[in-house]
């Protein structure tokens, strides 16, 4: 987080660095490998979303990124000078330019002198004069003339990034300077020997610490370097906590996650909180499975949850069926989307257990690969690992979980072999929710309703030409660019216009090359240079 955080200040814009384009705001950035990394981003076409929760917060209602602003009011031959200076005064957003008023630019600010030392690091700038001067009329044309705001910052949402803090009471007769860096404290107290006017007051050092309590409900912006003394300017409200209302229940849990295409076919059995009693009782069991019928379609896979308690004999169950490409769906992945449900609904369940650990919880699965990617969760990926996304994801989640659950490896399809009163409870589980996948896969396809890919607690995504990669980026992005090759190859060759060359059936290529005697290892789309043996000189375009 803090290394992103560095990549975000460095070219000083809003959210997601590697979602821009490079070739318009690459001058802000430095000669970096994350300069370089966002450069084969953008020349591949491929994008990376990132969590929101990692970028620069705002500190208050109203706030912007100053260089958000620069980009749309100043010519562009001048965003590398004004980027310089905003580094040397650490500066991010609006906020840190002025004072609590929300109104007035700091004098430090306007004149380019000392910068106000910043709990965030900001790289190392020493601009030039003619810097300084381009800095005070950009300040001039973002705010006005008189460095004051047009519309004042609103209210305070949080703690600014400051290292040092002042604070002061609501009658004024205190002044707190706080270092958050050390965590030590400075007391100020109204001097007796200057006369107070009515716009500002000068406060005095008293060597003396304090501890910041409830007594302290304001931040306050003060002038003057001097650690003897200093001049009060304004207050500010500190933020207020916004409470969240706690779930009712485990369904109105569930029903505030992202992505609620997960559970349109969810059937909890009144609103689950009985799922939660049980989790704690140690009477729940868990099996999930996953479905692919390539006969019927070889895009879509699809899974079936079912948590059944030993005690009451409720049963809940959820389904859901995915679209992806052909090629990327697989029982494999359907299996995987039912771990990744089922750790959805642990996680929504973590605030009603209470504090006291919980027995494990036990899930049947009959698909090996996920049974031990949960034993082995912490092992870092391969580079070319199947379904990469799903399996980060399930991890992720699961390691925010209060409640630990172990897979046990179940056979599928044993009631076509055993009668239903021999097999186990784990067993009988796995049959059901088997039944649950393949009705999942048939109605989705029936009524084109499929789930969004885009899961919850993603820490990132990797899209290649608008589509989510959910195995190798590499491969994703070499399948992409032979692909490119051999449509222009075709087209520039009068084979294939650029419009029809998707509707032409790849995977069934490999069989005309052999008819052509060709080697079997040959791709058409991974190796574009062999693929002009297609339509080379003494071969006819027929063969």
């Amino acid at each position: 987080r803090e290394a992103y955080e560095r990549l975000q200040i460095e070219p000083g814009l809003d959210g997601n660095v590697f979602s821009r384009s490079f070739k318009k705001f690459d001058i802000l950035a430095s000669h970096t490998w994350y300069k370089v990394f966002w450069e084969y981003l953008d020349h591949f076409g491929v994008t990376l979303e990132l969590d929101d929760t990692i970028n620069v917060q705002r500190t208050r209602e109203r706030d912007k990124v100053f260089m958000e602003e620069v980009v749309q009011k100043i010519d562009r031959s001048e965003w590398v000078s004004i980027n310089r200076m905003r580094k040397k005064m650490k500066v991010y957003l609006f906020s840190q330019l002025s004072h609590c008023d929300g109104l007035t630019v700091k004098e430090s600010v306007i004149h380019g002198k000392d910068a106000t030392p910043s709990m965030t690091e900001f790289p190392y700038e020493e601009p030039t004069t003619a810097d300084r001067r381009l800095w005070q009329r950009a300040l001039c044309t973002l705010t006005s003339v008189n460095y004051r705001f047009q519309i004042p910052l609103g209210y305070s949402t949080r703690i600014p990034y400051d290292k040092f803090m002042w604070f002061t009471t609501a009658d004024r007769q205190r002044l707190l300077r706080v270092d958050q860096e050390n965590m030590t404290s400075t007391l100020y107290l109204p001097s007796t020997a200057h006369r107070r006017t009515r716009n500002s007051a000068l406060y005095q050092n008293t060597g003396r610490s304090d501890t910041l309590s409830q007594i302290y409900t304001q931040f306050a912006s003060v002038q003057g370097s001097s650690y003897d003394g200093v001049t009060f300017h304004s207050a500010l409200d500190l933020p207020v906590e916004k409470t969240v209302d706690k779930p009712r229940s485990l369904l109105d849990a569930i029903r505030r996650l992202p992505n609620q295409s997960l559970w349109q076919h969810m059937d909890l059995d009144g609103d689950g909180i009985w799922i939660v009693d049980t989790v704690m009782e140690g009477t729940l069991a868990v099996a999930h499975d996953g479905s692919f019928k390539e006969h019927v379609d070889l895009s879509v896979c699809s899974v079936g949850l079912v948590l059944f308690c030993t005690r009451t004999n409720k049963l809940a169950d959820i389904s859901c069926a995915e679209k992806t490409r052909p090629g990327k769906a697989s029982n494999y992945r359907g299996e995987l989307l039912g771990g990744l449900l089922l750790a959805l609904i642990l996680y929504s369940a973590g605030d009603m257990l209470g504090k006291d650990g919980c027995p494990t919880v036990v899930v049947a699965c009959d698909n090996m690969g996920v049974v031990k990617h949960h034993m082995n969760r912490y092992r870092p990926l391969k580079e070319k690992q199947r379904q990469a996304d799903v399996i980060r994801c399930f991890r992720a989640i699961l390691s925010k979980c209060s409640v630990y659950i172990r897979y046990e490896h179940v056979y599928g399809h044993q009631d076509k072999k055993t009668s239903w009163d021999d097999l186990t409870l784990l067993q009988r589980l796995n049959v059901i929710a088997d039944k649950l996948a393949g009705d999942a896969l048939l109605r989705a396809i029936r009524d084109n309703s499929f789930i969004s890919s885009l899961f919850p607690f993603e820490s990132f995504r990797v899209f290649v030409v608008g589509v989510k990669t959910t195995s190798s980026i590499k491969e994703a992005i070499y399948e992409d660019w032979g692909r490119k090759v051999a449509s222009d190859l075709m087209a520039q060759r009068i084979i294939v216009s650029p419009d029809n060359f998707d509707m032409i059936y790849w995977n069934g290529l490999s069989e005309a090359m052999q008819s052509a005697k060709l080697p079997s290892n040959v791709s058409p789309l991974r190796n574009k240079t062999r693929l002009s043996l297609l339509t080379s000189k003494g071969r006819s375009r027929g063969t």
